[in-house]
């Protein structure tokens, strides 16, 4: 059940760019498997591992919502994310999710909520040593930040986005 369910949402992946439909019919099929999984007690590891399948059905599902202009459904889902990998060490999905939630609040001019996920991100990923994510992060922060007139602390960010880029001879 759990490979069935971590296909689904795979090929829900694929098919992200081409046709939403089919990947909320594909994310919904591996939710209704990992919940139908769920109640019957599965080991901690197991659980944990479908906890994590489903997160990311979740959030694949908030993006699509997000791309269709569906904002409420979108942040309610990528809620659903970060509560579910409370438990679980994903800090890069945490991060993509704090940055996207960033977005959303963006999109819909509520730009202190979304300085606040963006900042969310960055703490996440300081703890990693994804780089590349952390430098996109600190631009997004520092757009933020530009447009709530916090010039200077706009400054630092982009000068630490381009530090990275720089040190990953990023063009």
């Amino acid at each position: 059940d759990t490979a069935i369910a971590k296909a689904y949402y795979e090929i829900a992946e694929m098919y992200y760019g081409s046709n939403l439909d089919t990947v909320f019919d594909l994310c919904n099929q591996s939710i209704k498997i990992i919940k139908s999984s769920l109640t019957l007690k599965p080991s901690e590891s197991k659980k944990l591992k479908l906890q994590e399948i489903l997160a990311k059905n979740y959030y694949l599902l908030g993006v699509a919502y997000f791309k269709l202009d569906n904002y409420k459904k979108a942040i309610a889902l990528n809620e659903k994310v970060i509560y579910l990998l409370s438990e679980i060490d994903n800090i890069s999905l945490i991060a993509e999710t704090f940055n996207n939630l960033g977005s959303i609040y963006t999109t819909l001019g509520d730009l202190n909520t979304a300085y606040k996920y963006y900042m969310d991100a960055i703490k996440a990923l300081e703890t990693t040593k994804e780089t590349r994510s952390l430098a996109y992060a600190y631009n997004n922060a520092s757009v933020m930040l530009y447009k709530l007139e916090k010039f200077e602390e706009a400054e630092k960010y982009i000068k630490k986005s381009i530090d990275i880029h720089k040190e990953n001879n990023d063009d």
